[in-house]
């Protein structure tokens, strides 16, 4: 008697359909490509980054401080080409108010004036954090951050949240990039 092969083949078929599945589902996870460079959507343009939030009554103030600034390359193995721009970002809120980060957003501008936007969510924010996106009351948080040295003049950096009452709030400065080492 000749075996049933029928099994087998159905056995094959489930096994192919199964690893078209799995892969597809590797392909949708796997990380996108930078974003696209795209105009600057009003109001983030160099100017409005230039131009820090005013302290409103009764709500949380958070000024945004870069060090160094402006940001000089430095040479670092860390990077293709071994000169690469290292900074931090310093959170510091003023009125005595808790604010609670919803997002943090990077606008990378170039010599054209294209703007690389790149954004980070609340909980990527509190993983950096400790646990929380929440800048306390009087506190400082901080976002350090480095990349290569590239075709880059300035990053704007934008910080979405709420205050205790739930108003939405955003706040946001910009740094200049110096591709060459700071002379000594």
């Amino acid at each position: 008697m000749k075996p049933n092969k029928w099994p087998m083949l159905s056995l094959v078929c489930s096994l192919l359909a199964l690893c078209v599945a799995c892969t597809s589902m590797v392909i949708a996870l796997l990380p996108r490509p930078a974003a696209e460079p795209q105009a600057s959507p009003l109001p983030y343009t160099l100017e409005w980054f230039r131009t820090e939030a005013e302290p409103q009554q009764g709500q949380p103030h958070v000024s945004i401080t870069c060090a160094p600034s402006p940001v000089y390359a430095i040479a670092t193995a860390d990077f293709p080409g071994g000169l690469g721009w290292m900074y931090q970002f310093s959170f510091r809120e003023s009125s005595g108010m808790p604010f609670t980060v919803d997002s943090i957003t990077l606008y990378s501008f170039d010599s054209t004036g294209a703007v690389f936007p790149n954004a980070y969510t609340a909980d990527q924010v509190a993983g950096w954090w400790g646990g929380s996106s929440v800048i306390p009351a009087g506190g400082v948080c901080t976002m350090g951050s480095g990349m290569p040295v590239q075709d880059l003049t300035h990053q704007g950096i934008s910080v979405m949240g709420r205050s205790p009452s739930g108003q939405v709030m955003e706040f946001h400065t910009l740094v200049e990039f110096i591709p060459t080492t700071k002379p000594q």
